[in-house]
């Protein structure tokens, strides 16, 4: 386990949750941790630095933007050709996630991919451009029937 500092703990929980919407929202935090708003920017530069995180961004409601269609993509890839056709999903920007798993006898696919799409059309496009590249024509489309659940992990540092 990483050794965080209370300043670190309490930025890496504020980092996880809603940022206010205002012209200064580490100036907030700066406040409530009795801090500079600049200690705030520099611990956040030390987070990326060290890939305690990526990046900070906006969560978009991708149904809402126009990306109505998507699937997640079982590949049966051949173990010597994991990493380079991993790689080459990867490049795709409609992929947004491109695991390898474990396999089973029984569900012999082992590249998983989430491919976002504007349509139905251009999602069986993107699979079929992928199923080309890469010479895999074993592969299952899993389309989600019901969400129960979707949010984005909130990790506890205590």
């Amino acid at each position: 386990m990483n050794n965080f500092s209370n300043k670190e703990i309490a930025l890496l929980e504020f980092l996880q949750k809603d940022i206010p919407i205002c012209s200064r929202p580490y100036k907030l935090l700066a406040e409530e941790l009795d801090i500079s708003e600049v200690e705030v920017l520099e611990i956040i530069e030390s987070f990326k630095k060290r890939r305690v995180i990526k990046r900070i961004g906006a969560i978009l409601y991708h149904r809402n933007v126009g990306y109505t269609s998507n699937a997640m993509v079982a590949w049966n890839i051949e173990t010597n050709n994991i990493d380079i056709v991993g790689d080459l999903f990867s490049k795709y920007t409609q992929v947004s996630h491109c695991y390898y798993r474990n396999s089973f006898p029984s569900f012999n696919y082992s590249i998983f991919t989430m491919i976002h799409a504007m349509s139905e059309n251009q999602l069986n496009e993107l699979i079929n451009q992928l199923e080309i590249l890469s010479d895999c024509h074993d592969y299952k489309v899993l389309k989600s029937v019901k969400e129960w659940k979707k949010v984005s992990m909130q990790y506890s540092f205590k």
